[in-house]
């Protein structure tokens, strides 16, 4: 039987006692010993007396945590007063044979740690079901408010578990690849950015050979590949068939075995289901004209199946954490990825009251974009309108298992809540289910902090005013200089454009001279039908406004808000100065910051003669060579000068003008075009 059944076994036992009064056998003496001692308990002492006997029996110095048995609502209660010495004597050894019974019949495993052993454990390194990339801006969704079920129980305590990364080394990771077969030298790859989760690539060693690799991280991650089995799986027949259950089973086993990767510790392996994909015959083809004929497609089994480990101790483990992933084929063990450390030590810590559930739900997953799903089996909203306000009730609460790594590296499986509940709004039929998750141990979490520059980009645009009836249309986006919003507003294009002239200059914002080119409405797209840019110190407002053809009951139309920072005057008007090469198209014109200002262009001719046009054209403006040519822009455009194959500079005053060109081919090798870039920047001082 394994840990969890015994568990479950327990559980029932118990349940009988608390509802029926009946001690049911099991067929497992050691869950029958820990049923008795549960049944012999039942009329517990109160509260305070049990207290006071464990301050003098077992002081906070070598406390130790206990599996505790569940409360028993209405069972009588021995008040402290009213307990003559031989009770309270035999309270005592009712506690010790409990003790004793945990220590040594307990299936939940060997004796537990210290009460938070580890100190202050880090934070989880869990990532829902959002995915993607970029930023998440705070108050650009739907709000949601919890309420917890009246019924609503929580666990007190959980443990935590400290993990023990295998030691990587050269000869380690050789001996692995070995035993795979894999016979070469060992390559050394450096740490970049710092190295480690969370803050770059650690170091890694791999061995390959003939189409095969072997590779693990120092931080204990690692990945295996066998190129022609992978291959297969790209490039089956129609026919091919995926492998056994059995025979998947029997080929992850084995690999495990070899390697020796998940050392003694017991683990569950699950062996999936192949997956079925669509499969069109040839009259269902797109033609020439791109359009689908008749014939329907044809669920087709591919040649591989997924298998995953996971450890058998803790269970219940989600998002990161410890697991291996393998890809059966056919022929053997296509591709493996993983991450397997061991526990060394585990240790209780308190659990998050109700109170402080609600205060992380409300701060962590309080609207829409910060709603981190769990997914899985718990299928993501549908029908909810994320930009809506709603209501959520929290029906049941669960304890799993995430990683977290402290900032010396060191990692741990971390006690999480799954919160599992209904939300509902005006618009839905029924309520929906979710389920999202939350810290559990630890401070309670704070509101989602904003780092600069958007933290001022949101200031700014915050106090923008909105025409009256105006609602957020979509997430915002960021690009590192602006922040992008949209909305649905009631009125008129031609309204809402007179509304921000007015309301911003009563702000203070001064109409832009010359609208940046990038912001013209034809190199936008149709959907804008008109642009405008207000300027104010080193900020910019972009209105940009046209029909809304996504849903006319929220407004005539479609109002898009964009807050940049600009350069300065200076940089800007030497931009416009600055000559065109001949025949050169703008790619893109204007990407600015506080300082510098980087236009793009393409252009059908020689890298040579765009240096040459641009030395004679700048040094008729009184613009000096730089030399050596610039190594690193003072202006943080997020560009790596290395991309270049040609770099010019130039200097007068203050400022710099860089000249910067890719050869043809080099990017694109289907476009045979040379692309450079002009920046404009303030020169170093």
């Amino acid at each position: 039987m394994t840990e969890q059944l015994r568990y479950d076994e327990l559980d029932r036992a118990i349940d009988a006692i608390i509802s029926r009064g009946e001690l049911t056998p099991t067929g497992d003496p050691g869950l029958d010993a820990l049923a008795r001692v549960a049944s012999g308990l039942r009329g517990l002492p109160a509260p305070e007396l049990k207290a006071q006997l464990r301050e003098e029996l077992f002081p906070k110095a070598s406390r130790r945590l206990w599996p505790s048995f569940p409360a028993v609502p209405g069972l009588p209660r021995l008040r402290a007063l009213a307990l003559a010495p031989r009770i309270a004597m035999a309270i005592f050894f009712a506690g010790v044979v409990a003790a004793f019974a945990v220590l040594v019949l307990s299936p939940f495993g060997e004796r537990a740690a210290e009460e938070e052993a580890f100190g202050a454990l880090p934070a989880p390194v869990a990532v829902g079901g959002k995915g993607g990339g970029g930023v998440t801006i705070p108050g650009s969704s739907g709000t949601i408010t919890y309420t917890l079920s009246p019924d609503l129980s929580l666990p007190a305590s959980a443990l935590a578990y400290r993990l023990r990364p295998p030691q990587v080394t050269a000869e380690s990771v050789a001996e692995i690849a070995r035993r795979l077969g894999i016979e070469g030298p060992v390559q050394f790859t450096p740490a970049e950015d710092g190295g480690g989760k969370g803050g770059g690539i650690p170091a890694s060693y791999m061995v390959a050979s003939e189409g095969r690799f072997f590779q693990m991280m120092e931080d204990g991650y690692f990945s295996y590949q066998d190129d022609e089995l992978s291959g297969d799986v790209k490039h089956a027949p129609p026919d091919a068939q995926a492998p056994t259950e059995e025979e998947a089973r029997a080929a992850a086993e084995e690999w495990l075995r070899l390697t020796g990767l998940t050392g003694d510790d017991p683990y569950t392996l699950t062996v999936l289901e192949p997956v079925q994909v669509p499969v069109f015959p040839e009259a269902n083809k797109a033609d020439d004209t791109g359009e689908v004929t008749d014939g329907e497609p044809v669920m087709s089994e591919q040649p591989f199946r997924d298998v995953l480990v996971t450890p058998e101790r803790p269970a219940n483990q989600i998002f990161d954490h410890v697991q291996i992933g393998l890809l059966v084929a056919g022929g053997g063990i296509a591709q493996v990825d993983g991450y397997w450390p061991s526990i060394d030590a585990e240790s209780g810590y308190p659990l998050h009251t109700a109170e402080q559930l609600l205060i992380n739900l409300k701060n962590l997953r309080g609207e829409f974009n910060f709603l981190e799903l769990i997914g899985g089996k718990d299928q993501p909203l549908m029908l909810a309108d994320r930009l809506q306000d709603a209501s959520a009730t929290v029906e049941s609460v669960e304890v799993a298992y995430t990683l977290g790594i402290a900032e010396n590296g060191q990692p741990y499986l971390l006690p999480v809540y799954i919160v599992r509940g209904h939300l509902t709004q005006p618009e839905l039929a029924a309520p929906e289910a979710f389920a999202t998750w939350v810290p559990a141990t630890g401070p309670t979490a704070s509101p989602p902090q904003v780092a600069e520059p958007l933290a001022a980009l949101l200031a700014v645009r915050d106090a923008l005013p909105l025409p009256p009836g105006a609602t957020i249309r979509g997430d915002p986006t960021y690009g590192g200089n602006s922040l992008w919003t949209s909305y649905f507003a009631q009125e008129e294009q031609g309204a809402v454009v007179e509304f921000y002239q007015r309301e911003l200059a009563a702000q203070g914002w001064q109409p832009e001279g010359s609208l940046p080119s990038r912001w013209i409405p034809e190199t936008l797209g149709p959907q804008f039908t008109s642009a405008s840019s207000f300027v104010k110190d080193n900020l910019r407002v972009v209105i940009l406004v046209g029909p809304n053809q996504k849903d006319a009951s929220r407004g005539a139309t479609a109002l898009d808000l964009v807050v940049e920072a600009r350069a300065s005057e200076a940089v800007a008007a030497v931009s416009r100065s600055l000559p065109l090469y001949p025949g050169a198209t703008i790619q893109h014109s204007g990407f600015e910051t506080e300082s510098g200002l980087l236009s793009a262009y393409r252009v059908q001719d020689d890298p040579d003669a765009i240096v040459q046009f641009y030395r004679q054209e700048l040094a008729a403006q009184g613009w000096q060579p730089e030399e050596p040519p610039v190594v690193e822009l003072t202006t943080e455009l997020g560009i790596d000068l290395a991309q270049y194959s040609t770099i010019k500079s130039f200097v007068k005053d203050d400022l710099r003008v860089a000249i910067l060109v890719v050869v043809p081919g080099e990017e694109d090798p289907n476009y045979p075009a040379t692309l450079f870039d002009v920046v404009v920047e303030p020169a170093p001082q």
